[in-house]
This record gives C-alpha cells, sequence and structure tokens, in this order.
C-alpha cells in the first residue's frame, strides 16, 4: 500500500462529539476523494470512509 496519501490522518480533526464523529471523518474522507485526482487515492479515500461509516453503523 505504498499509494496511500500521507495526510491520510484524517481522524484527529474528529469534531469531539462521539455520538457523530464516523460520520464526521467519514464526510472529510469523501472530501478528500473529491479532491483528488488520481484513481488510486479515490479508491483510498472512499475505502477509508466506508470503514468509519460501517462503524457508525455497527455501533
Amino acid at each position: 500500500m505504498s499509494n496511500q496519501p500521507v495526510d491520510a490522518e484524517i481522524p484527529d480533526c474528529a469534531t469531539g462529539n462521539s455520538d457523530t464523529d464516523e460520520i464526521t471523518i467519514a464526510y472529510q474522507y469523501l472530501g478528500k476523494a473529491a479532491q483528488a485526482t488520481d484513481e488510486e487515492t479515490i479508491k483510498f479515500y472512499v475505502r477509508q470512509a466506508g470503514q468509519y461509516l460501517v462503524e457508525y453503523a455497527d455501533e
């Protein structure tokens, strides 16, 4: 996975609202995906967002 963007550590930017942190983080990852230009980076950010959304849904 050497194609991972260097600034992929978004979780530090969470709002502090434990009820919606996963959604906030996923939203930020999707924003990065929308700004990305290559397919691998877009897929990486979409997968990251998906993991946080699944985590939220499973709570």
